[in-house]
C-alpha cells in the first residue's frame, strides 16, 4: 500500500468515525458516542502519522489532550472541569506551535487581534452570567486562551498568506464559534441544533488544524 493510499484510507476512516459520532450526538445515542468519540482523535492521529515523515510532537501531545477531553466529557459531570482543562492544554499547545511560526512577535498586535474573539466570548458570558457561578473564572480563562489561539493564527496568516495558514486560521474561528455554542447550551438554554453545530465545528476545527500544519510543512519543504 502506497503512502498516498494509506492517507486516503485513514482520512476516509476519520470521516466515517466523525459521521458516526455526529449521529450519536444528534440522536443522543450514548452507546455509539462511547464507542466513536474516543476514536475521533485516534483516527486523526493516524491521518497525521501517515502524512508526515517528521512528526511535530507538540501537535501529537495536543491531540492526546483533546482525546483525553473527549473521554472525560463522556463521563459524569464530576469530570467536566477536568475535561475542560484538557482542552485548555490542547489550545495552549496549539498556540505554542503557531507562535513558533511568527517572525515578529508584537504584544500590542497580539492583544488587538484578540479583540473580535474576546468580544464574542464576553457577549455570550454577559448573556449567561447569572448561571455561571463557580464556573465564571474557568469559562473566562478558556475564552481567553481560545481567543489567543484565534489571534496568533490570524497574525500567522497575515505574515504568510498560504493555504496551510488559512486552514489554521479557519480552524481557530470554528473552535471559537463552537466553544461559544457550548457555553450557551450549558449555561443558557439547551438546544439540540446547537449540539449538532458544536460537534460538527469541533471535528472540522481539529481536522483543519492537522491538515493546515501538514500543508504548511509540505509547502515550506519545497
Amino acid at each position: 500500500m502506497t503512502k498516498k493510499t494509506k492517507i486516503v484510507v485513514a482520512t476516509i476512516l476519520f470521516f466515517i468515525v466523525s459521521v458516526a459520532d455526529i449521529f450519536a450526538v444528534v440522536f443522543q445515542n450514548k452507546t455509539m458516542e462511547i464507542v466513536f468519540k474516543p476514536l475521533l482523535m485516534i483516527s486523526l492521529l493516524v491521518v497525521y502519522f501517515f502524512s508526515k515523515k517528521k512528526v511535530n510532537w507538540w501537535l501529537v501531545l495536543g491531540l492526546f489532550f483533546a482525546f483525553l477531553g473527549d473521554v472525560l466529557l463522556l463521563a459524569d459531570q464530576s469530570y467536566f472541569v477536568f475535561g475542560v482543562a484538557s482542552f485548555l492544554v490542547t489550545h495552549v499547545l496549539y498556540i505554542k506551535i503557531i507562535v513558533g511560526f511568527l517572525e515578529k512577535k508584537s504584544f500590542t498586535r497580539m492583544v488587538l487581534s484578540t479583540v473580535p474573539y474576546m468580544t464574542y466570548f464576553l457577549t455570550i458570558m454577559y448573556v449567561v452570567f447569572d448561571n455561571l457561578k463557580d464556573m465564571l473564572i474557568p469559562v473566562a480563562e478558556y475564552g481567553l486562551v481560545v481567543s489567543i489561539y484565534g489571534a496568533v493564527t490570524f497574525l500567522n496568516y497575515q505574515q504568510e498568506k498560504s493555504k496551510g495558514n488559512l486552514l489554521l486560521f479557519f480552524s481557530a474561528i470554528f473552535f471559537v464559534i463552537a466553544d461559544g455554542f457550548i457555553i450557551l447550551n450549558i449555561y443558557y438554554e439547551y438546544n439540540k441544533i446547537l449540539d449538532f453545530f458544536v460537534i460538527l465545528l469541533y471535528i472540522t476545527a481539529q481536522y483543519l488544524t492537522v491538515k493546515g500544519l501538514i500543508v504548511r510543512e509540505e509547502v515550506n519543504k519545497i
